[in-house]
């Protein structure tokens, strides 16, 4: 039997498609309402729009979680909005090429940890913030099962540095 999650308030970042869009509706379905967070303004609205289809309310929050700035205001705007934020899932991630280490460019490198790593810091940070004042919540992070896979990784053959960065910051979220 499904939970009811009737007058709790979800934050859901990469929600805009693929998992993230799946746990908003999930949410929604179980009667939460969802503040749906990415920086794909047409897909977080396609979202929305199936958020709302399951008869919940939506908060669409276009937000970069590269920035920390812009990361806390709209956790912010959806506790103004909910009045409350019970649960996040952290989802918003980017894919690396998957080049030899010694082709991976330092731009690609620091955009995955910006985004896959730090980005998960500085929704938690935001989070904690007000799930510390309600003294409940819940946080679920997203990471890589390549998070798990080092020992796969230490081979000669795997010389790819998407899956060690993966290692890095998913390892870290899973550990």
């Amino acid at each position: 039997m499904p939970a009811d999650l009737s007058g709790r308030a979800a934050l859901i970042t990469g929600a805009a498609s693929g998992i993230g869009r799946a746990s908003a509706v999930a949410f929604s379905s179980a009667g939460a309402s969802v503040a749906l967070l990415d920086i794909d303004a047409g897909g977080l609205a396609d979202t929305a729009a199936a958020v709302r289809a399951a008869g919940s309310r939506a908060e669409v929050l276009v937000a970069d979680v590269r920035d920390l700035g812009a990361v806390t205001a709209a956790v912010g705007s959806a506790v103004d909005a909910f009045g409350r934020l019970d649960a996040a899932h952290n989802n918003a991630g980017v894919p690396g090429p998957y080049v030899p280490l010694d082709e991976y460019e330092e731009e690609d490198f620091l955009r995955i940890l910006q985004v896959d790593l730090a980005g998960v810091w500085r929704c938690m940070r935001a989070e904690i913030r007000h799930m510390r004042s309600q003294r409940s919540g819940a946080i679920v992070n997203t990471s890589s099962m390549l998070g798990a896979a080092a020992v796969w990784l230490c081979s000669p053959e795997a010389s790819y540095i998407t899956g060690s960065v993966l290692v890095a910051d998913g390892g870290w979220l899973a550990g």
